[in-house]
């Protein structure tokens, strides 16, 4: 069975595709500039001094809520992604051919005649 693409569906889901893609390198380049913050930096330790467990304590919250926004971004990002290539892929559309009675080619329904 042939098929047919529909452009404008085509490329509302690519848009929307590349809109979730966009949201996880967003989201990989949040990650990337958290990761890359030394630990005692990130907690709020200095070298010499005695640990404030409050502000520690407070520091680790933050980090483990930054965690919790980060999977929830990689999440919504995937969901998009997912969305644009389900409408990509709607947007084909098959096309159905019928037998003409003493034809050897299959013709596209649309193009035959209404019978007489």
């Amino acid at each position: 069975m042939a098929s047919r693409r529909d452009a404008t569906g085509s490329l509302v889901g690519l848009a929307v595709f590349l809109a979730g893609v966009g949201l996880l390198g967003i989201t990989f380049k949040f990650a990337f500039d958290m990761f890359g913050v030394p630990q005692g930096k990130a907690l709020g330790l200095t070298k010499g001094q005695a640990i404030d467990l409050g502000a520690t304590g407070g520091s680790f919250a933050d980090i483990v809520i930054h965690l919790g926004v980060l999977l929830v971004m990689a999440i919504v990002g995937s969901l998009v992604a997912n969305k644009g290539i389900g409408l990509y892929s709607g947007s084909l559309h098959p096309v159905e051919k019928h037998l003409i009675p003493g034809a050897n080619a299959e013709v596209p329904l649309q193009e035959m005649d209404a019978p007489e």
